[in-house]
């Protein structure tokens, strides 16, 4: 497989940014537990995490799958290799700070034939969109992911909506899902089976959900 394209520095270190934002109290636990528990477990989660309730502005659309909301995402598989965490899909980022270190994102374990993902919340949710930022958008668009499923789910994981993506080339792309009441989103990748090949792993930078919870999340803008 071929390296990943490196990109130019243009902002402050990803550290510097994540202490700024968390205090470096906060981004020594929330670090140290995503470690722990992406570690111990047979499909890597992250920790939960929570921050006092903000105003939520009545029918504002936010983006819900951020960690600091209280989102957590669980992933068939990460290349550990080189801590390429699941939690930066979900950092709340949206990739603005990726061309720094494209180290910033999930990547799937290359032994993983059938990624998936799934972001749950401790809420349900009504979603409108779901924004993935791909490989391409900082680094060879080859490395983008072109085939993809996206399903919200309900109750016990059962399936509300769901469309299927096929040749995907956009480095950001943006997916209409309109689902009410949900409490899961599950995104199945397809990835190529020659080792060598750009699109054998998934690579992804962030993920979006955009829509409304039906309660204030913690952490919300």
């Amino acid at each position: 497989m071929s390296a990943p394209t490196r990109v130019s520095e243009l902002s402050p270190p990803p550290l510097l940014r994540w202490g700024r934002r968390l205090g470096w109290a906060w981004l020594a636990l929330v670090t140290g537990a995503a470690v722990l528990v992406v570690a111990r477990r047979s499909h890597p989660v992250t920790p939960a995490f929570s921050a006092p309730a903000p105003v939520v502005a009545a029918g504002a659309a936010i983006d819900l799958a951020r960690f600091d909301l209280g989102a957590r995402l669980e992933v068939s598989s990460y290349l550990s290799t080189a801590s390429h965490h699941p939690i930066f899909a979900i950092d709340g980022a949206g990739g603005a700070d990726r061309q720094l270190d494209p180290l910033l994102k999930w990547v799937s374990a290359t032994s993983d034939h059938a990624p998936w993902l799934i972001v749950r919340w401790p809420w349900p949710v009504d979603l409108d969109e779901v924004r993935l930022v791909h490989a391409g958008r900082f680094e060879h668009g080859d490395y983008t992911n072109r085939d993809f499923t996206i399903a919200c789910l309900g109750a016990d994981d059962a399936p509300l909506a769901s469309t299927s993506v096929r040749d995907n080339r956009e480095p950001i792309s943006r997916h209409p899902l309109a689902c009410q009441g949900a409490t899961a989103l599950r995104v199945d990748f397809a990835v190529e089976a020659a080792k060598e090949s750009a699109r054998a792993v998934v690579r992804l930078y962030e993920l979006e959900a955009l829509g409304r919870p039906h309660r204030a999340p913690a952490g919300a803008p």
